[in-house]
């Protein structure tokens, strides 16, 4: 989990500790790092998400996540993220930036042992104490395989429906 990432980075990290979803194997493009703190610089950026490639398992896999995707970016109306004026903040598990300073201000990583959905919930924390965040497109940066089999997709909703306090039918009705 994200949470038990963040938590092996040390406190006198400077700038932009590197923070990563170790539950899923994930690859980067050579100079993602470095394009990605680049980018952060010049937007001035606290907090970096960069949204990943899903790399293709089945056809019935690929259209859930599709569906899933789309969903999940319209609901959490991510375009919002770097609004300094809206109150919408956002996270991906699969690779984020936080710098040090932004990280300091807010209720810290340990506020988010429990979450479910720590990786949004590190994106709101971050905007609600004052951040800049953005989230990226990563689609020639960051690679991952989500989910391989239907039966690995039913078991990885549970994530998605525990953001409904487990009530089935608001989670269909989002997806």
């Amino acid at each position: 989990m994200l949470a038990s990432a963040l938590t092996r980075i040390p406190r006198t990290t400077e700038g932009f500790p590197i923070m990563a979803n170790v539950t899923i194997p994930i690859q980067f493009a050579p100079g993602t790092l470095e394009r990605a703190v680049r980018f952060a610089e010049v937007h001035r950026l606290d907090h970096l998400s960069i949204l990943p490639h899903l790399r293709p398992a089945t056809w019935l896999v690929d259209a859930a996540l599709a569906s899933f995707t789309r969903a999940g970016l319209v609901m959490g109306r991510v375009w919002l993220v770097s609004d300094p004026r809206s109150k919408v903040g956002g996270s991906v598990g699969a690779f984020g930036l936080v710098r040090r300073s932004a990280l300091d201000r807010s209720p810290g990583i340990e506020h988010l042992r429990l979450e479910v959905a720590d990786d949004l919930a590190l994106g709101q924390m971050l905007k609600e104490s004052g951040s800049r965040s953005a989230v990226a497109n990563g689609r020639e940066l960051v690679f991952i395989h989500w989910y391989r089999t239907l039966a690995e997709l039913a078991r990885g909703t549970e994530k998605g429906v525990a953001l409904f306090d487990f009530r089935l039918w608001p989670a269909l009705c989002w997806t």
